[in-house]
C-alpha cells in the first residue's frame, strides 16, 4: 500500500489452517492501520494449492480499472502462476500490477522478472518446531498452545 497500490488482492489457500486465518487478519489490520477501506481488499480463496488453480483465480478475479493493483500471494510458487496470469491479461508488472510472494524460494530471483517476496528463516522455523515437539513429547502434562513468530523481511525485486 505504501508503494501506491490502491486495490489489493490476497490469493491464499488452506482456509482452515491457523496460518491462513492469521494472514487474512493481518490484511485487515494493515488496512486498518493505514485507515484504508476494506472495500479495496479482495480476498481470493483458492480451493487447492496448485498452479492451475492460482492461475485461474488470478485470471478470473483480478481486474484493472485504472487503479494500481497489488497482489500478495500465498507463496512464491503460486505467485509464478499469478505472474503468468497477469501477463496473459495484458497487464504490465509492476507499473499496473505489483506481485509479492512469500517464502523466497531459490527460483524467485531467477524469473524473467525477479519476484518480490517475503523472506523468513526456514531453518529457524524447523528448529523451533522440532524443539516445541520434543518439549511436548517429554512433558507429562498437556502443554498449552504456544505462538511462535519469526522475523520477516521484504525482498524487493522487479515485480513490486
Amino acid at each position: 500500500m505504501q508503494r501506491g497500490y490502491q486495490e489489493i488482492y490476497f490469493l491464499y489457500t488452506y482456509k482452515h489452517m491457523v496460518q491462513s486465518q492469521r494472514s487474512v487478519d493481518g490484511c485487515y489490520r494493515a488496512f486498518d492501520s493505514q485507515k484504508r477501506s476494506h472495500r479495496d481488499l479482495h480476498l481470493v480463496l483458492c480451493p487447492e494449492r496448485n498452479l492451475d488453480t492460482f492461475y485461474a483465480a488470478a485470471s478470473r478475479q483480478v481486474t484493472y480499472g485504472g487503479r494500481r493493483v497489488g497482489i500478495f500471494v500465498w507463496d512464491d510458487e503460486m505467485a509464478v502462476a499469478v505472474l503468468r496470469a497477469v501477463s496473459d491479461l495484458g497487464l504490465s508488472v509492476p507499473e499496473q500490477v505489483g506481485i509479492v510472494g512469500f517464502d523466497d524460494i531459490d527460483i524467485s530471483s531467477y524469473l524473467p522478472q525477479a519476484l518480490t517476496t517475503v523472506f523468513y528463516r526456514k531453518f529457524e522455523m524447523g528448529k523451533l518446531g522440532a524443539e516445541r515437539l520434543i518439549e511436548r513429547l517429554n512433558s507429562k502434562q498437556v502443554l498449552p498452545y504456544k505462538n511462535l513468530q519469526l522475523s520477516l523481511r521484504l525482498v524487493g525485486r522487479e515485480t513490486a
